[in-house]
This record gives C-alpha cells, structure tokens and sequence, in this order.
C-alpha cells in the first residue's frame, strides 16, 4: 500500500482529502509513527 501523504499536503485540500480517504490505514499508521 503506498501512501503519498507527504504530496498531499502540498496538493489542495480537496485532494489531500480524497487521498486521505483512500488510505485511512496508511494515514493511522503515519499519525502513531509521529
């Protein structure tokens, strides 16, 4: 699974949503990992 969270934030915000919504698990692993 690839997440591109990193991209996303310097996407729009609209994006960045749509991607986050895609990789919920990835998103939750990032956020523990920080």
């Amino acid at each position: 699974m690839r997440c591109i969270l990193k991209k996303s934030i310097k996407n729009e915000v609209a994006e960045k949503e749509e991607i986050v919504n895609e990789c919920k698990p990835c998103f939750a692993i990032s956020k523990k990992q920080k």
